[in-house]
C-alpha cells in the first residue's frame, strides 16, 4: 500500500514537470504507463486486488492509530490506476455479490451467447456503464436506495472533478495520464469481468460453482484472487 501510494504520485509529478517544461513527450508517456503498470503487470494487478480487497473489508486495512489511512486505495491510489472511488464498497458489493450476475447486475453476461464472438462486443458497453458508475447510479435510484446511489456519484464527482481539472489545464495531459488508465481499466477488466462468469448451468443459472471461474495454480493468483467461487460464495 505504502508503495503505491507513493510510486503513482511520484510518477504523477514527474509528468507534470515535464509537460510544463517540455509540453507532451510521446518517450515519457510511453515509460510512464510501463513504470506505473510495472514488469510483467505487477503494480497495477496489486493495486487493482488491494482495491477489491479494501472494497469488501469495511472495517479497513489499518488499526488505530493508522487508521488515518483507510480507504487510501479507493480515494488516493485509485487515481492513478483508472478506478472511480466507492466503486467497489458500493457498486461491486450492493450489486454483483447482491446478484451474481444474475439478470438484475448491471454488468452481468448470463443473457449473452459466450460462444458466439459478437457477444463480447455488446458486453463492453455494459461493462464501460458500470466501470464509470453510470449504470449502478441508475439501478440504486431506480430501486430507491439513495444512500447507495450517493456514494458512487460523490466518487465520481471527486474522480471526474479531477479529470475534468487536468483536461482544463492541458487535454493532452489529461486525457494521456488520467483518462487512458480509466479506459485500459475498462477493456481489461471488461474482458476479465465476462471470462470470471463465462459458463452458466442452464438447470440452475444462479449455481455460484458453475457460473464463477476458479482457477487452480495459476501463475498469477494474487492473495487468492483466483479462487472466484469461493469469493461469491
Amino acid at each position: 500500500v505504502f508503495f503505491l501510494a507513493t510510486w503513482g504520485p511520484f510518477l504523477m509529478a514527474i509528468s507534470i514537470y515535464r509537460t510544463i517544461n517540455y509540453g507532451f513527450e510521446v518517450w515519457w508517456f510511453l515509460l510512464y504507463h510501463f513504470l506505473r503498470i510495472g514488469p510483467r503487470f505487477r503494480f497495477f494487478a496489486h493495486a487493482h486486488v488491494l482495491f477489491h480487497k479494501e472494497g469488501h473489508d469495511h472495517r479497513g486495512f489499518f488499526r488505530p492509530p493508522f487508521n488515518v489511512f483507510n480507504r487510501v486505495c479507493e480515494w488516493w491510489i485509485a487515481f492513478f490506476y483508472g478506478l472511480v472511488p466507492n466503486s467497489y464498497n458500493t457498486a461491486h458489493n450492493k450489486i454483483h455479490h447482491k446478484f451474481d450476475n444474475g439478470p438484475a447486475d448491471v454488468h452481468t453476461n448470463i443473457d449473452l451467447d459466450r460462444s458466439k464472438t459478437w457477444s463480447f462486443f455488446v458486453y463492453m458497453p455494459r461493462f464501460f456503464a458500470y466501470w464509470t458508475g453510470i449504470s449502478p447510479v441508475i439501478h440504486f435510484l431506480s430501486r430507491g436506495e439513495y444512500r447507495f446511489a450517493r456514494r458512487v456519484a460523490e466518487g465520481m464527482l471527486v474522480y471526474y472533478a479531477v479529470i475534468g481539472a487536468a483536461c482544463y489545464w492541458d487535454f493532452l495531459f489529461g486525457f494521456a495520464y488520467l483518462i487512458a488508465p480509466h479506459l485500459e481499466d475498462v477493456v481489461f477488466f471488461g474482458g476479465v469481468s465476462y471470462m470470471w462468469h463465462c459458463y452458466v448451468e442452464p438447470s440452475d443459472p444462479l449455481n455460484q460453482y458453475i457460473n464463477s471461474v476458479t482457477i487452480l495454480d495459476g501463475h498469477d493468483n494474487i492473495w487468492n484472487e483466483d479462487y472466484h467461487v469461493v469469493h461469491h460464495d
